[in-house]
């Protein structure tokens, strides 16, 4: 909703700062900047029908195998003229233009889901554009440096992110990690200071599950506010990369291990857990992230995370990964 002043609301998520006339109901970081007249990286804003310049012919760049409502792709991506178009079944489509993106909902789509489509697939969209790598990653800053847990859903990142943050560490983002990948050196932006925990994950961090309202009423997934009057800090700054672990539970595992990676195996795990591994290459930036991907595993150690399973165990595994980062977790060591 509009400020006093009548300007947008601007929060800061990602390295961005964001106007925005959608009432957002995840717990965004207000941007602070002072009123200096700046304008914002990114401008988001409803409406009824596509922006001007969007009705050009579409070209068709890639859609996905899996089925959406009507039984047609459920995802798709074209091109339109200046404007890129992310289509996504019985939710909607979200135009992605120079500094803005204008967000079309299906009549039926609850805000809930359309507001996480922007804050999920369209926002890494937009980063991968800029040149920044997008991960299915949480990460949590330690001593000043960040350290990734990368995985897909259910994969166990956001508990093992939480177990750090018990033992002192502030989140830095959960579920997507935009990495600005320079020669020698990978910097972690900052998210916004939420969690999305299931219920016996939020039970255990917080006490209780019923606390936090869900992600979407059909989802079981629980909104957990970081910060005074939530649970642990937020890292509200851009930290350098320590590292990216890669959680692997297994059963019968009783210790705790981090097992190094050949470089091209760990650069073909950080391709399979990119937030867009299809989408992004289909709108022609598969070369240019493969080598910024190339270069981040030169540049920061990437190590499989063999633990056991068990809530009754993350204490000890956050125990033995603060041992852990010291400068003996370079790469090649």
């Amino acid at each position: 909703m509009p400020t006093p002043d009548g300007a947008a609301p601007r929060y800061r998520a990602l390295g961005l700062g964001i106007t925005a006339s959608i009432p957002f109901t995840q717990h965004l970081d207000r941007d602070r900047t002072p009123g200096d007249g700046t304008a914002p990286d990114l401008a988001v804003s409803l409406a009824a029908a596509p922006p001007p310049g969007a009705e050009a012919p579409a070209e068709t760049l890639w859609e996905s195998p899996e089925r959406g409502p009507g039984g047609g792709p459920d995802t798709r991506l074209e091109r339109r003229g200046a404007w890129w178009l992310l289509r996504f079944a019985g939710i909607g489509d979200f135009f992605v233009g120079d500094g803005r993106v204008v967000a079309v909902p299906d009549p039926e789509a609850a805000a809930e889901i359309v507001e996480l489509r922007l804050l999920g697939p369209v926002l890494a969209f937009v980063l991968e554009l800029r040149g920044i790598v997008t991960l299915h990653a949480s990460a949590v800053v330690v001593d000043g440096r960040g350290v990734g847990f990368l995985a897909t859903h259910g994969g166990g990142k956001s508990s093992l992110a939480a177990a750090l943050m018990q033992r002192g560490g502030s989140l830095l983002t959960d579920d997507l990690l935009a990495l600005e990948v320079g020669e020698g050196a990978v910097r972690a932006r900052a998210g916004y200071p939420q969690m999305r925990l299931w219920p016996a994950a939020a039970e255990h961090f917080t006490g209780s599950a019923e606390r936090w309202p869900r992600v979407h009423p059909r989802f079981g997934k629980r909104r957990v506010e970081i910060g005074p009057g939530g649970f642990g800090a937020f890292h509200g700054a851009p930290a350098p990369l320590a590292a990216i672990l890669l959680p692997d539970r297994r059963p019968r595992a009783n210790e705790v291990a981090l097992e190094p990676l050949a470089p091209s195996e760990a650069v073909m795990a950080l391709v399979a857990g990119s937030y867009l591994p299809r989408l992004a290459p289909a709108a022609g930036l598969g070369e240019r992230r493969l080598g910024a991907l190339g270069r981040l595993v030169e540049a920061v150690p990437v190590r499989q995370l063999v633990h056991p399973r068990g809530f009754d165990r993350l204490d000890a595994i956050a125990e033995t990964l603060l041992r852990a980062l010291d400068p003996d977790l370079a790469p090649g060591r």
